[in-house]
């Protein structure tokens, strides 16, 4: 019983990140920052199903939770739980890896930007120095 307590709870606390994430990204995309792309909202679509389903699987255990041959019953389906828990970690698994590749591509990006904009600095100069030393230059006529 105590089990059930710590899985409600801990889904109880998934639900709040998960709601706390919908909030950022809600936020995010009403700030005419970029988007996620397709695959990430479908991913984070199917995210947001599991831990729902978490939520909703643990609110009716602990509403039965005074009938103890429905809870021998679920007992037989414990070893499903694990493998259930499994996918879950495997979720954030892929959203930390896939969080981690699109911020090594921003970094890139990010890097490869501040080196043109140093060249463009570059070149504005020399052709400010250029243009230094044309007048100064006296011009001699013929």
């Amino acid at each position: 019983m105590a089990g059930t307590l710590d899985m409600a709870n801990n889904s109880i606390v998934g639900s709040r990140i998960l709601i706390y994430f919908l909030l950022t990204l809600v936020k995010s995309c009403g700030a005419n920052q970029t988007s996620m792309n397709k695959n990430r909202l479908i991913f984070y679509s199917i995210f947001g199903g599991f831990h729902l389903f978490l939520v909703i699987f643990t609110f009716f255990i602990e509403s039965r939770k005074d009938d103890f041959n429905f809870l021998f019953e679920v007992l037989k389906w414990i070893s499903w739980m694990k493998y259930g828990a499994m996918l879950g970690l495997l979720f954030v698994s892929v959203d930390a890896v896939w969080s981690w590749l699109i911020h090594r591509d921003s970094q890139k990006e990010v890097g490869a930007l501040t080196h043109e904009l140093n060249m463009l600095k570059a070149k504005l100069f020399d052709l400010q120095e250029a243009e230094k030393k044309a007048a100064q230059t006296p011009e001699v006529k013929k």
